[in-house]
Order: C-alpha cells, then sequence, then structure tokens
C-alpha cells in the first residue's frame, strides 16, 4: 500500500513538472554614471513585464516564459528611459548585445545610452 502510494506520488510529480513551461531570466547591468528605467516591449500576447529602476552600476532582471533559445526573439525592444532622453533598441540590436552567462545578461555602458 505504502508503495502504490509512493509510485502514484511520483508519477503525479513527473507529469505536473513535465508540464511547466520554461522559464528564462534576463540580467540588466546599468554600466553608466545615470539612473536608467528600463522597459520592454514584448512580442504581442506576451505578458507585460514591470519596468526596472537601476541606479548607477546597478542589476535587476525578469523572470518570464520564453521557448529555449528565443529570448531575442520575445522581445520587441527595450527602452532605457534617463532625465534627458529615451532610448530605444530593436530586437535586431538586442540579438548582439544579449549574452548567455548561465542566465541572459544585457549590460547598458554609455555608448547604448547616448543623449
Amino acid at each position: 500500500m505504502i508503495v502504490r502510494n509512493y509510485l502514484i506520488s511520483l508519477l503525479t510529480i513527473t507529469l505536473v513538472s513535465c508540464g511547466e513551461p520554461n522559464f528564462d531570466y534576463l540580467f540588466v547591468n546599468n554600466n553608466t554614471e545615470i539612473p536608467l528605467k528600463i522597459s520592454v516591449q514584448l512580442k504581442d500576447g506576451a505578458t507585460k513585464l514591470l519596468p526596472l529602476m537601476l541606479a548607477p552600476g546597478g542589476e535587476d532582471g525578469w523572470r518570464f516564459s520564453a521557448k529555449e533559445g528565443e529570448l531575442s526573439e520575445t522581445f520587441h525592444q527595450l527602452q532605457a528611459i534617463t532625465g534627458e532622453c529615451e532610448v530605444s533598441i530593436s530586437r535586431e540590436k538586442l540579438k548582439t548585445m544579449i549574452e548567455k552567462d548561465g542566465a541572459y545578461r544585457l549590460v547598458l555602458n554609455s555608448n547604448h545610452i547616448d543623449c
């Protein structure tokens, strides 16, 4: 009886875990000397992500569901807002900027934020 209950529990856990979505993590690093508000526009139908408020040298990120290996395809564009200007970075540019290091990482520096 105990073995049967154990096997049923194990089977249930296995089936539930197989149906879980894959999650990706994107960490954004503000490698500038100005505070940034970072927001992203995702492809249609994707969950909205709250903007990140990053102090100079700060890092924060998002966790969201995405197909494996398609993180950059999930984004439409990224916006960085400073006290002086707003900079938009397209999906094509993000593909070259985002690096995979366990999680995905994006480092924004003064070359990217040129007001």
